[in-house]
C-alpha cells in the first residue's frame, strides 16, 4: 500500500502535468494497463506471498510483487487521465456530481467492502469455474457496482447513528452520543 500511497503524493504534486498531457497518458497507459491485465493470471492471488525462501522463490516472489503494484499504477494512472479529460469536456450533471460524492466516502466504502467481498461473499459465491477474460471484464465490474451500491446504501443506515458513524466513516452524523 506504501507505494501506491507515494504515487499519489507524486501524482498530485504533479496534477498539472497530467492535466496538459492527458491525450498522450491515456493511451499510453491504457494499452499497458490491458496488455497486462491479459498476463494477470491466478498464481498473482494464489502466490505465497508470505513465504520468502532462498534463490529462485525469492525472486519470483519480487517479480510478482512488483507486477501487482506495477499494472496498479498503471491502471491508476490510466483511469485518473481518463476521468481529468472526460470530466474537462463535459457538462457537470446533478447524476455526476452525485457519483463525485461518492468519492467522499472512501473509507466506509472500504471497510464495507472488505467485510462484503473478503469475508461475506465466499461463503456464498464461488467464481472459479469462470473464465478468466469473462470474470475480469463482465463478472467483475458487475459485482463491483452491486457491492458499491450495497456500501453506500450501508453508509446511509450507519449515519443514522452518531457513535456508529464517527467510529466506521470518522464523521459525525445522526444523533448525539
Amino acid at each position: 500500500m506504501y507505494p501506491c500511497f507515494l504515487f499519489g503524493v507524486v501524482l498530485h504534486n504533479n496534477l498539472n502535468f497530467i492535466k496538459k498531457y492527458t491525450t498522450v497518458i491515456i493511451p499510453i497507459t491504457g494499452i499497458l494497463f490491458l496488455l497486462m491485465l491479459l498476463f494477470w493470471d491466478e498464481k498473482f492471488w494464489t502466490f505465497p506471498m508470505k513465504t520468502i525462501r532462498i534463490g529462485i522463490q525469492t525472486m519470483t516472489y519480487y517479480c510478482y510483487t512488483g507486477y501487482r503494484i506495477l499494472i496498479g499504477l498503471i491502471g491508476t494512472l490510466f483511469f485518473i487521465s481518463l476521468f481529468i479529460y472526460s470530466f474537462s469536456r463535459i457538462e457537470i450533471s446533478s447524476h455526476i456530481k452525485t457519483v463525485c460524492n461518492w468519492g467522499q466516502e472512501t473509507l466506509g466504502i472500504y471497510l464495507l467492502q472488505t467485510f462484503l467481498l473478503e469475508m461475506l461473499l465466499p461463503r456464498f459465491v464461488n467464481f472459479d469455474g469462470i473464465n478468466f477474460i469473462l470474470f475480469n471484464f463482465i463478472v467483475t465490474p458487475i459485482v463491483s457496482l452491486i457491492i458499491l451500491a450495497i456500501c453506500l446504501k450501508l453508509i446511509n443506515f450507519i449515519r443514522k447513528s452518531s457513535l456508529l458513524s464517527f467510529l466506521l466513516l470518522g464523521k459525525k452524523y445522526g444523533k448525539k452520543f
